[in-house]
C-alpha cells in the first residue's frame, strides 16, 4: 500500500535515534477496577477520567467480559445515552439522539468508530465481535477537533491488547442455547527480549441460530462468524515503539435481517393470488424461506496498520497508516414474507468499501502550564454497490430484475490541533480548532432495465464536489478539590455533504453546536460520579427518502435517496455512578435524560400504510416537533456486582438490567418500541489453586421482543427483532 511509506520512513529515522528518554513511550490505558482510577484517551493523551472536560463512558476490557459485552451493539446496555440501531444490515448508533437513517454505501454513521485509531468508514462494518479488548472509550457530543471526521454524535474508541514481553493469554470456551458454541483466545509471545513480540487473538463461532421457518419449525438462520488479529510489536530504543497489525474477519449472520411485518403491513398480499399464496409471519424470530430463499448477511472485514510513537524529551511524535476494506453481500426480502412459486420483492445485494488513511500527530508534555496536541490526517477510498440487484416477481408477468452498480469516490484532508493552559492550579482553559476538506463524486450504471437506458443526464458519472469547515472547541475547568471539578465545553460537529450514488442531487453537510456543562468527582471514599446536561442545535440533518428513479419513466424503481431535514434540537443529562457498598459489591448506574425533536422539518416524507396494509404510500408531512428517531426520553442502567470468597475459590454474582422508555423510528412517529426492560445475569467460581474460572451466563432472561432495527419503505414495516433468551455455560483459562 502506497501510505504505508509513511510509517516505514518515520520508522526508519526513529530506529537510528538515540535513547531520549527511558521508559515506556505509550502505554496503553486500562480501566482501573478501583473506583475512580480510570486513564483514557479522550484527548490523544494519557489523562485521569476526571480531567478531561467531555462526558465518556469508559469499560475495560475485563469488565466487558464480565459482563459478556461481546459485539459492539451489546455497549448500548452498559452506556447511558447510546442506542446501537439498525436498519438492514447497516449499523446506525445514535448518541443523545445524534444518529443516521441513511442506508447508503459510503455514507457515513455520524457515530465515529475508531479500532485501535482507525477509523471504520462503513456501517455495514460496525456489528463486529470485539475479543482480546484492552479497553472501550464512549466519547459523548461532538469531537469535532481531535476525531472530527463525522464525528457529529461522539466516537467509539475500541483499543485492544497490544503484546507484553511477558509470555501468556488466556483461552475462553462457550456453549449456549440454539447450540451456540464460541472458542475465543489471545496469546502473547516474546520473540527477543524487551525488543520484539507477538500478539495472536482469535474467535470462531458456531450456531443454529434463533429464527425459526414459520411452517416447518427449522432453523433458517445459522451463524457462522471467525476472525483473526495478529500484532507485531518492535521495540528498537526505549523511547520508540512501532506495532505493524493485521485482522481479518468473516460473519456470516442474517439473525439481523430477519423480520416481520408490522400488523401484517406487506405489499405481498398483492402478489397474484393464482400463482402464489403468501407466508407472512407474525410473531417476533419467525420467517418463512419460501420464494426468495434464506435471507444472508455475509461479511469479510480486513484491517492493516502500523503505528509508530517515538517519544521525545518535549512529546510523543506519531504515525498511523491504515488499510480498511470490506465487502458485504446480502439478500433480503423486503416484502418480509414467503412466496411459494415466485421470489417475491427483496434484493440481492454486493457491497464494498475501501479506504487508506495516514495520520500524524505530536503530542507535547511540556513541564509547565502550557501543553499542545497537533496533528493531519488524509484517506482516499471508495465505496459503492458491486452490484445490488433488485428483484420483483410478483406472479404477474415474467420476474423484472435490474442491476445497479455505483461508487463513490472520497478524498478527506485535515489539520488539527488543541492547546490546553493551566491558568491556575485550579483554572483550566482548552482550546481547539480542525480545518477539513472534503471531496467526493460518484457515478452510476443501469443493466436489465426493460425500457430505454437512463439519460446521461439522470445518471452518469458526477462533477466532483467538495466541502471545507471550520470545526472549534473550547472548555473551561475549575477544580472544586483535588478529586472534583466542575467544567463547561463549546463544540462543533461537521458531517461532510455525500453526492447521492442513487440520484442526480447531493447534499450539504449537517453540522452541531453543543454546549456542555457537568461535574466530575469523587464523593467520600466510595462513590464515584460523571454528571452532564447538553444542549445541542442541530442543522441540516442528512436524511433518507424514497424516490422513483428515472423520474419519469414508467418501469422506475423505487430507490433511497438523500435529502436534508431543515432543524433540530436535542437537550437532556447524562448520569454515571460507581459506587462501592461494601466489601465486595459495587453498582455502577448509567441513566440518560434526553428531549430531542425536530424543530423544522416542513416537507419530511411519510410512510403511512394503505388503507388494506399492502404496503406503505410516501406521503409528504410537517414533522416539525415530532420526536428524533433512536432518542428515547429516559434510559437506565443498573450493574451490580457481588464478589465474596468461598471454601477454595471466589464466587461473583453479576447482573445487567437496563430499562428504556419508547423509542421511534420513524419520522413520524408512527413506528415505536415500547417501553421495556431486559436482564442479563453471569455467576462465576473462580478455584484458588487453578487460573480456571466457570461461568454460568443468561442474557435477555426475561425473553423480551425487543426492536433492534427497522426497515421501512412502500414494500413494508419490516421490524427486526433482537436476540431471544439466552443462557450457557463458559470456561476460561489463563496462562
Amino acid at each position: 500500500m502506497p501510505l504505508l511509506g509513511g510509517t516505514a520512513l518515520c520508522a526508519a529515522l526513529v530506529w537510528s535515534a538515540p535513547a531520549l528518554a527511558a521508559g515506556d513511550p505509550q502505554k496503553t490505558p486500562q480501566a482501573s477496577t478501583g473506583v475512580g482510577e480510570v486513564v483514557v484517551t479522550a484527548q490523544r493523551r494519557s489523562e485521569r477520567l476526571r480531567d478531561v472536560p467531555i462526558s465518556i463512558s469508559v469499560f475495560s476490557g475485563q469488565q466487558l467480559a464480565e459482563a459478556r459485552i461481546n459485539r459492539t451493539v451489546d455497549l448500548a446496555k452498559v452506556t447511558p445515552g447510546l442506542i446501537m440501531g439498525a436498519q438492514g444490515t447497516f449499523t446506525q448508533p445514535a448518541i443523545r439522539g445524534v444518529t443516521t437513517n441513511l442506508v447508503n454505501v459510503a455514507a457515513d454513521p455520524n457515530v465515529a468508530t475508531y479500532v485501535d485509531g482507525v477509523y471504520i468508514p462503513a456501517g455495514q462494518s460496525l456489528t463486529f465481535s470485539i475479543p482480546n479488548l484492552e479497553q472501550v472509550e464512549v466519547l459523548k457530543g461532538p469531537q469535532g477537533t481531535l476525531f472530527g471526521r463525522n464525528a457529529t454524535g461522539g466516537a467509539i474508541l475500541i483499543n485492544t491488547q497490544n503484546p507484553s514481553y511477558t509470555y501468556g493469554g488466556d483461552l475462553t470456551a462457550s456453549y449456549g442455547r440454539f447450540n451456540d458454541a464460541t472458542l475465543k483466545g489471545y496469546v502473547s509471545l516474546p520473540l527477543v527480549a524487551d525488543k520484539i513480540t507477538l500478539g495472536l487473538a482469535g474467535l470462531g463461532e458456531h450456531g443454529d441460530g434463533w429464527i425459526k421457518d414459520v411452517q416447518t419449525g427449522a432453523d433458517i438462520s445459522p451463524i457462522r462468524n471467525a476472525l483473526g488479529r495478529v500484532k507485531l510489536r518492535v521495540d528498537p530504543t526505549n523511547n520508540v515503539r512501532i506495532v505493524l497489525s493485521a485482522y481479518d474477519s468473516y460473519s456470516s449472520d442474517a439473525s439481523g435481517i430477519y423480520g416481520i411485518p408490522l400488523n401484517g403491513n406487506t405489499a405481498a398480499k398483492l402478489y397474484n393470488p393464482a400463482v402464489t399464496t403468501p407466508i407472512i409471519p407474525t410473531q417476533p424470530w419467525t420467517f418463512s424461506a419460501a420464494g426468495l430463499g434464506l435471507l444472508q448477511d455475509v461479511q469479510h472485514t480486513q484491517i492493516y496498520s502500523g503505528k509508530v510513537d517515538w517519544k521525545l524529551d518535549v512529546g510523543t511524535l506519531s504515525s498511523l497508516t491504515a488499510y480498511y476494506g470490506s465487502r458485504t453481500k446480502v439478500l433480503l426480502n423486503e416484502a418480509v414474507a414467503g412466496s411459494p412459486g415466485v421470489r417475491g420483492i427483496g434484493y440481492d445485494a454486493h457491497f464494498r468499501q475501501v479506504q487508506i488513511s495516514q495520520e500524524v500527530d505530536f503530542t507535547s508534555t511540556l513541564h509547565g502550564p502550557f501543553n499542545f496536541s497537533l496533528g493531519s490526517y488524509y484517506s482516499n477510498g471508495h465505496g459503492g454497490y458491486d452490484p445490488i440487484g433488485l428483484i420483483t416477481d410478483t406472479g404477474y408477468g415474467p420476474p423484472f430484475l435490474l442491476s445497479f452498480w455505483g461508487t463513490q469516490y472520497i478524498k478527506a484532508v485535515a489539520v488539527f490541533g488543541e492547546a490546553y493552559l493551566d491558568v491556575t492550579s485550579q483554572l483550566h482553559f482548552i482550546a481547539g480548532l480542525r480545518y477539513s476538506d472534503e471531496r467526493r463524486r460518484s457515478d452510476v450504471d443501469f443493466t436489465g432495465y426493460p425500457s430505454a437506458p437512463p439519460p446521461p443526464s439522470a445518471f452518469g458519472q458526477r462533477a466532483p464536489l467538495s466541502w471545507h469547515n471550520l470545526t472549534p472547541r473550547a472548555s473551561v475547568r475549575y477544580d472544586l478539590s483535588r478529586s472534583a471539578n466542575v467544567y463547561f465545553s463549546f463544540s462543533e460537529g461537521f458531517k461532510s455533504g455525500l453526492v447521492d450514488i442513487g440520484d442526480t442531487d447531493s447534499v450539504v453537510p449537517e453540522t452541531v453546536d453543543a454546549y456542555e456543562a457537568g461535574f466530575k468527582g469523587r464523593i467520600g471514599d466510595r462513590l464515584d460520579l460523571n454528571a452532564a446536561i447538553f444542549r445541542y442545535n442541530y442543522k441540516n440533518l442528512q436524511v433518507q427518502s424514497l424516490e422513483c428513479l428515472p423520474v419519469g419513466d414508467p418501469h422506475c424503481q423505487n430507490l433511497s435517496v438523500t435529502t436534508n431535514a431543515a432543524r433540530a434540537r436535542t437537550q437532556g443529562l447524562d448520569l454515571d455512578m460507581n459506587a462501592s457498598l461494601a466489601e465486595g459489591f459495587a453498582i455502577r448506574t448509567g441513566i440518560s435524560v434526553l428531549d430531542a425533536k425536530f424543530v423544522s422539518f416542513p416537507n419530511a416524507l411519510i410512510l403511512v400504510p394503505t388503507p388494506g396494509l399492502t404496503g406503505n404510500l410516501a406521503v409528504p408531512e410537517n414533522a416539525s416537533g415530532n420526536r428524533m428517531i433512536r432518542a428515547p426520553r429516559f434510559t437506565l442502567s443498573l450493574q451490580p456486582t457481588y464478589s465474596t470468597p468461598v471454601e477454595g475459590g471466589k464466587l461473583e454474582v453479576r447482573a445487567t438490567l437496563y430499562y428504556s422508555t419508547r423509542m421511534y423510528y420513524d419520522f413520524g412517529d408512527r413506528i415505536s418500541q415500547a417501553p421495556y426492560a431486559t436482564l442479563d445475569a453471569r455467576v462465576s467460581w473462580t478455584p484458588d489453586a487453578f487460573p480456571l474460572t466457570v461461568s454460568l451466563y443468561g442474557s435477555n432472561l426475561t425473553n423480551k421482543a425487543v426492536i433492534s432495527g427497522t426497515l421501512i419503505n412502500q414494500v413494508s414495516d419490516n421490524i427486526e427483532f433482537a436476540p431471544p433468551r439466552q443462557y450457557g455455560v463458559e470456561l476460561s483459562y489463563k496462562f
